[in-house]
């Protein structure tokens, strides 16, 4: 590794970073776009790479949200059951998918839910699930959608 692809790490990092404090995405959505396009890693790698990078970072950041009173524990541990049941079957499925494959399908994701999110931050309507959710007990009444 020479000094400038370091760099070039270093300032993926930062990005990646920003936008996990920012907006609670996962890095995954600066990490493996740059690290295949900028830096030519295969998406395999860089998925993989995004996602040891994510454990740290989410972590690091989860404990602020938490002390500033923005996390809801209840939901996060059924969140984070699922999300581990899910990642296990998900990275045995992506051994078995071509790379190019991987990336366009990995493409198409970050499209459509880029248009879904700024539908809905520039004033799209779409319907909640918070007052079902309620009904039925599922979510606490002081968490907003």
């Amino acid at each position: 590794m020479n000094w400038l692809f370091i760099v070039a790490l270093m300032v993926i990092g930062l990005c990646s970073g920003c936008v996990t404090g920012l907006i609670g995405a996962s890095g995954i959505l600066v990490v493996v776009p740059a690290l295949t396009v900028v830096l030519g890693l295969p998406v395999h790698v860089a998925l993989g790479t995004s996602l040891a990078v994510d454990v740290i970072a989410s972590a690091a950041v989860s404990y602020v949200y938490y002390r500033r009173k923005n996390v809801e524990l209840k939901s996060g541990v059924g969140l984070a059951l699922g999300a581990v049941f899910g990642a296990q079957v998900g990275s045995r499925l992506a051994a078995y998918i071509p790379e190019w494959r991987l990336g366009r399908g990995f493409s198409i994701f970050l499209i459509i839910s880029g248009v879904g999110f700024w539908r809905r931050v520039w004033g799209g309507s779409y319907p909640s699930l918070q007052a079902p959710l309620e009904e039925l007990k599922l979510m606490p009444r002081e968490v907003h959608m």
